[in-house]
């Protein structure tokens, strides 16, 4: 598949009684490219399908790879940058 032009691998998590949540982790980095899940949108209290697409990384004073920018998006629609 891919998210915003990279290739990712996805993952789907289930547990019992809980709303599975599908991961998208970038080939070539092997960082977490987009978290999908279906979701409650807070202005309307409607359900929708939430994406959330990390299309920039910035390491901290340790090296470690921190989310910069998220788009998050409901039902496919720019809700947040």
């Amino acid at each position: 598949d891919k998210v915003e032009g990279r290739e990712v691998v996805g993952v789907r998590v289930s547990s019992k009684g809980a709303k599975d949540i599908n991961l998208y982790f970038d080939k070539k980095t092997h960082l977490l490219a987009k978290v999908e899940y279906r979701g409650t949108d807070p202005t309307t209290g409607g359900e929708v399908n939430e994406e959330r697409i990390v299309t920039e990384y910035q390491k901290n004073k340790d090296g470690i790879p921190l989310p910069k920018k998220v788009i998050v998006k409901h039902d496919g629609k720019t809700y947040l940058e």
